[in-house]
């Protein structure tokens, strides 16, 4: 029933809500874990329900795949990441690093504009950008401080003391997770059900 690209510990909070909630006898739940352009790609063509993404900017991504509702749920914070134990004076200081940005997907605004506006804001020249396909892929580099990059504030724990967000009081835009589902097909009769299980899943997750 769900797709959910799943960049932040608050996703994984409405995957559990999500999963204890929605027990009824006319309800299957499935939930699985692909990029967002797979995520899209699988309500768009029925084999999902709805969908969760992270995005850039909802009311883009609503203007590039109108044959979608999308709906805003919450901001995703995002903290600048960089190895546990690092000194970081300023920015300056991570110029000369290799920056972690999420491969771009076409026509879908995600983390890769974010740090390209970051970029700006800041007047950063990155010396060499690395793309991943992954947050997951992300973590391993930036803990051996091979790396630094942007990331969901909730999302790096998961390395536990291995990396560390840095506060140098910047500015930076936060992602935002939507819930999409096809505006061109039916919905199931359950769909209703469904919208009530994730606002309160929403809400038992304080976001």
């Amino acid at each position: 029933m769900g797709a959910v690209d799943r960049p932040d510990e608050r996703f994984h909070q409405l995957r559990v809500g999500f999963g204890e909630r929605a027990r009824a006898p006319d309800v299957s739940v499935e939930l699985s874990d692909p990029d967002p352009a797979g995520v899209l790609g699988m309500v768009a063509e029925g084999r999902a329900d709805v969908g969760f993404v992270a995005t850039a900017d909802v009311s883009r991504l609503a203007s590039a795949f109108p044959g979608l509702h999308v709906r805003f749920l919450v901001d995703l914070p995002l903290v600048l990441v960089v190895s546990s134990g690092r000194h970081v004076a300023g920015l300056r200081d991570l110029e000369s690093e290799t920056w972690i940005v999420p491969a771009a997907i076409q026509g879908f605004p995600g983390l890769d504009e974010l740090t390209d506006q970051f970029w700006r804001r800041n007047d950063v020249t990155p010396a060499r950008i690395q793309q991943v396909s992954t947050f997951q892929t992300a973590l391993p580099l930036i803990a051996a401080d091979m790396a630094v990059g942007l990331l969901p504030r909730d999302g790096f724990e998961v390395v536990g003391g291995q990396v560390a967000a840095i506060d140098l009081a910047l500015d930076i835009p936060p992602l935002r997770a939507a819930m999409v589902w096809s505006a061109e097909m039916q919905p199931a009769p359950s769909l209703d059900l469904l919208f009530q299980v994730i606002d309160q899943a929403v809400a038992d997750a304080a976001i």
